[in-house]
């Protein structure tokens, strides 16, 4: 219910075609959530990040550091 359409793989393609000419090395796209990640990601959300990884060369962790203080 949160994306009513679904993301276009043609837009994609076209802006990686574009950012190549101009000669750039990188692109981030964001996260890739698996299941029981910190923010607790729904299935679309694990979808999209599939999606992502396609286009992928390299990943990079993120680390998440919580301190508890009573």
């Amino acid at each position: 219910s949160l994306y009513p359409k679904p993301i276009s793989h043609l837009a994609h393609f076209l802006a990686i075609k574009e950012l190549k000419k101009l000669k750039l090395k990188w692109l981030k796209m964001g996260g890739i959530p698996i299941l029981n990640d910190y923010e607790n990601p729904n299935d679309k959300i694990i979808s999209i990040g599939l999606f992502k990884k396609k286009f992928c060369t390299d990943f990079f962790n993120k680390y998440i550091f919580e301190n508890y203080i009573d």
